[in-house]
Parts: C-alpha cells; sequence; structure tokens
C-alpha cells in the first residue's frame, strides 16, 4: 500500500493553464489531477495505449472522443479505450481526475 499527500505532490505545467499532479500509481493503474485553470485551456487532441476513465471534479468542459462531442459537468464522466482520439477543452475553470491503466511511465520520466 502506498501513501500520497496532496501538500507533497509536484506539479507538472503539460501547457500553459494546465497542470497536472500524478496523486498514486503502481504498474497497472496511475491515477492523477489535472487542472484547467480558465475557460480556453485545452488538452488537444491526442491518443495514447493506456485506457483513461476522465471523471469531472469541478467545472465545466468540451469533451471529444472520436467524432462525438459532449458537454461534461460535476461528476460526469468519460472512458477512452487505448489509441482512441480525445481532447477537452474547458469552458470554466475546471479539475478533473484521470486514471490510467496501466500507468503512463512517459508521465514519471
Amino acid at each position: 500500500m502506498k501513501f500520497s499527500f496532496s501538500k507533497e505532490l509536484e506539479i507538472t505545467q503539460m501547457a500553459e493553464g494546465l497542470n497536472r499532479k500524478i496523486v498514486n500509481y503502481c504498474d497497472n493503474l496511475m491515477v492523477c489531477e489535472v487542472h484547467f485553470e480558465k475557460e480556453g485551456v485545452t488538452a488537444a487532441m491526442h491518443s495514447h495505449p493506456h485506457e483513461q476513465c476522465t471523471y469531472v471534479v469541478s467545472g465545466k468542459l468540451k469533451a471529444t472522443i472520436n467524432d462525438e462531442t459532449h458537454i461534461l459537468e460535476k461528476g460526469d464522466s468519460m472512458l477512452m479505450a487505448a489509441n482512441e482520439p480525445h481532447a477537452l477543452t474547458a469552458l470554466e475553470e475546471s479539475v478533473v481526475v484521470d486514471t490510467f491503466t496501466p500507468m503512463r511511465e512517459d508521465f514519471i520520466k
């Protein structure tokens, strides 16, 4: 079992206004907290070989998976299969929790 404490987590800037904290991870699972600091901040369309679930903690975002787009708000989520293209754009300041399986080795290098 591994504990992590928010005040000790490193913040990584992914893009201007887009910041990530790796909350915890093991070989098969990674949980990240992602902050979109203001309206218009975007996690551009991308894909990766990990399955991903994104849960909206606060705010409002435009979410796209492949060619399907929806508005997500607090309590909503999206699930992406491995290699499935997806993107998020903040419609206001927002926080999401991203869960990946297996863990994202590229995030810890």
